[in-house]
């Protein structure tokens, strides 16, 4: 006898408030965003087989889901010991760029060493998941040819069932001279791949302010005590989402 076990299905809700991200930047999945100079490139070239046919770039994609950005920008880096002890401008195509909480230095001292600095986008995203998953956030080099060796994204790993933000670290180094990073409208910012098996499906909602605030609504419920060790928040998030499940289920003792 055979027993067929359909994957479960893992729902990756995406939520904005603001019109112009939800009907020109919505959360797509990484096969939507394959680079044009990939597409563009053949499959042989001079006998040899090319990037074209590299599983694990087709992959990288195939099973990736992308934040795209949802602004132009030019971002000038500024030169080491600059007068104004600044390490970047910014200029930007709407309003929805919101870089207010960039992290100081002094924040992580022993990486950013003498010049590296941090720019962080304040995300226009809110993600939210049915069940406790893991997502891999990494930096879409090949999406980002003319500006990685300048703009790096820091790396995690994501949880979207315990906390819902998707604000963007970048690291910069600063250097002798000034340059200028361009992004372009919708380049892939983010790639995150799911570490499960299950099927993940894309939801996008547009949704009113007063909604959008309902979706963090559980963190009015903890003090944030400022702790040294920030995980600790984390857990006891963790902790308050599964209380709020059990308290929301019908079925509890």
């Amino acid at each position: 006898m055979f027993h067929f076990f359909k994957k479960k299905k893992i729902v990756l809700d995406c939520f904005t408030n603001i019109p112009s991200v939800y009907d020109n930047a919505k959360i797509d999945y990484g096969s939507r965003y394959h680079p044009e100079w990939w597409k563009s490139t053949p499959r042989v070239n001079e006998n040899f087989n090319t990037i074209k046919t590299c599983r694990g770039f087709i992959d990288y994609y195939k099973h990736g889901i992308v934040i795209p950005s949802w602004f132009e920008a030019d971002i000038e880096l500024y030169e080491k010991n600059n007068i104004e002890n600044k390490w970047f401008s910014m200029k930007y195509s709407n309003d929805y760029v919101d870089l207010s909480d960039s992290h100081d230095s002094v924040q992580f001292p022993n990486f950013a060493q003498d010049y590296g600095k941090n720019i962080k986008i304040k995300s226009p995203w809110a993600f939210r998941t049915n069940k406790d998953i893991n997502f891999t956030w990494t930096q879409p080099t090949w999406s980002m040819r003319d500006s990685f060796r300048y703009f790096s994204l820091l790396p995690a790993v994501i949880n979207f069932k315990y906390q819902h933000h998707t604000h963007i670290n970048y690291f910069i180094q600063l250097e002798d001279s000034p340059k200028t990073i361009t992004i372009p409208p919708l380049t892939p910012l983010v790639m995150l791949h799911p570490l499960t098996d299950d099927n993940v499906e894309i939801k996008t909602h547009l949704v009113s302010d007063r909604e959008y605030s309902r979706i963090f609504s559980k963190e009015d419920l903890i003090l944030n005590r400022n702790l040294a060790d920030e995980s600790k928040e984390f857990e006891r998030k963790k902790a308050l989402t599964k209380r709020l499940d059990t308290l929301k289920c019908p079925y509890k003792e």
